[in-house]
């Protein structure tokens, strides 16, 4: 009760045209998804929420634009500066393109009208959790985001795997909500107050032991929202719901995690053990996620994995104090996203379509996959760092380059090893002119966001950092040795780390 009177208090004597903005749009939203929920006429439910997200995604252009020259505005409940900016446009941009996609998509579906009032509510939650300045606010829009996920999820009730995939991500996010409002009570105890922008700028001022608490309650939240060790299990399973459902989830809700550890980065950089904790749990998770996706032949279910996996490094970013890098990921990942579940069906209807016998490895592409996937991109990354660009980049630049090498090499090796040399020199060749262009995004993202968070300090030491590196490239050369062993031990080998059949198109026996 003294917590909502302080609320309420507060809102009556600093009331703030940010306050009035974001009420405005979360109203509307929720007001659409009503209007969707109740229509008699379905396919009006659709038009009226579709072009609702529309104006929503221009609302956020538009905070974007005002805020580039400025640091936002704060209220007692909302604010609006650069990070809640920026995630406002990828929310509501990818949201009002799946609304356009599902139009078609559920059409002549006996619940229409109900699913695009989910959709609607599940984006007006994202969006308070995104603009949020209050403590409360904040853990009202992460419960509400769980709740609308679980109506969508179950929009198939007649689906008995559906129900299963719904009930243990509800399990899943429940500990992350709990979580969530442990650091929000110990917060408002430890600071008096329930504004998060007070609360950050008194970070220095609390004692070691309590951030440590909350910091750990914040990466558990995150974990739990992103799918990260040990709760990733949840978002491979959730491919049961609706196509739209997938790609709103992928392309936007798991970004969640990453915005809550961007929002209070500056308790994050003030509980070291916690940093290097995050930073371990990421890297574990992407090389899982990973794993998994290269042994899923379905598609929608390797996306899922291959979600895992991103997000799993886009925690380690945040390990590390790369708040703005892992920002950059978050949006680079999220449109990417939506376009492949929202373009899933018509590559699935191909793949059945074109169907071939796979291209079996001969025995000289796995040693030209190894000279160009280690020796090119690697020297590139090399010269990057060695480079006036490499010198201006964040202390932890260092650390993402090396990473995004030996992804790039770990692609273009698999593109080798199934023998079309041809797409494997022009992807080389894309990585060549990315990984410099990744250097400048990270450096400007830096800059950008540097008002908004915390991204001049490497948490993580150079030593540890160094090892998790060397072992990541050391899993990939392990990985391409799986090649050479006899398929017998090699499907054990799958079965017994993953869980998984082998792949489509290698030999079994």
């Amino acid at each position: 009760m003294k917590f909502m009177f302080h609320i309420a208090f507060d809102w009556l004597n600093h009331a703030h045209s940010a306050d009035i903005a974001a009420i405005f749009l979360i109203f509307t939203l929720l007001a659409s998804a009503f209007l969707a929920t109740k229509y008699a006429r379905p396919e009006r439910a659709s038009v009226v929420s579709t072009r609702v997200m529309m104006a929503a995604f221009v609302f956020g252009v538009l905070a974007l634009i005002a805020v580039v020259d400025g640091s936002g505005a704060r209220g007692v409940l909302f604010g609006i500066d650069r990070l809640s900016a920026i995630m406002l446009v990828l929310v509501t941009g990818v949201s009002a393109t799946v609304h356009a996609f599902a139009t078609r998509y559920m059409n002549g579906d006996p619940y229409f009208g109900r699913f695009f009032g989910g959709l609607s509510f599940v984006t007006a939650a994202v969006c308070t959790v995104v603009l949020a300045n209050n403590l409360m606010t904040l853990a009202l829009g992460w419960i509400g985001t769980s709740i609308g996920l679980y109506a969508l999820q179950t929009h198939y009730r007649e689906r008995p795997a559906a129900l299963d995939a719904a009930r243990n991500m509800r399990r899943a996010h429940r500990i992350g909500d709990i979580a969530l409002v442990g650091a929000c009570v110990a917060l408002f105890f430890a600071c008096g107050t329930t504004r998060i922008d007070a609360i950050v700028a008194s970070a220095t001022r609390l004692p070691l032991a309590i951030t440590t608490i909350v910091v750990a309650l914040l990466a558990l939240a995150a974990c739990s929202k992103s799918a990260q060790l040990p709760l990733p299990s949840w978002l491979p399973e959730t491919m049961e719901a609706p196509t739209p459902v997938s790609a709103l989830m992928h392309a936007g809700i798991v970004n969640a995690g990453g915005f809550l550890l961007a929002r209070f980065s500056a308790l994050v950089v003030h509980a070291p053990a916690v940093s290097i904790a995050i930073f371990l749990i990421g890297a574990s998770t992407a090389v899982w996620g990973t794993a998994c996706m290269l042994v899923r032949p379905d598609v929608k279910r390797g996306l899922a994995y291959s979600t895992v996996g991103q997000m799993g490094y886009m925690t380690m970013q945040c390990g590390i104090g790369a708040f703005p890098a892992a920002i950059l990921h978050l949006v680079a990942h999220g449109i990417f996203k939506a376009t492949l579940f929202l373009g899933s069906g018509y590559a699935i209807h191909d793949r059945k379509r074109t169907m071939r016998a796979p291209v079996r490895a001969t025995a000289r592409h796995p040693v030209v996959g190894a000279l160009v996937a280690l020796l090119i991109v690697p020297l590139t990354a090399f010269w990057i760092l060695r480079s006036p660009l490499g010198a201006s980049l964040p202390p932890y630049g260092w650390i993402l380059v090396s990473f995004a090498s030996l992804t790039s090499a770990q692609t273009i090796f698999a593109i080798v090893v199934s023998g079309r040399l041809a797409i494997a020199a022009a992807v080389t060749a894309l990585a060549v002119l990315a990984l410099p262009a990744y250097a400048l995004f990270v450096g400007a993202f830096d800059r950008f966001l540097r008002s908004n968070v915390e991204g001049s300090v490497q948490l993580v030491p150079d030593e540890l950092a160094t090892a998790v590196v060397a072992l990541f490239a050391i899993s990939l050369v392990v990985g391409w040795g799986l090649l050479r062993i006899p398929p017998g031990i090699r499907d054990r080998i799958y079965v017994w780390l993953l869980r998984e059949r082998p792949p489509l198109g290698m030999p079994t026996r």
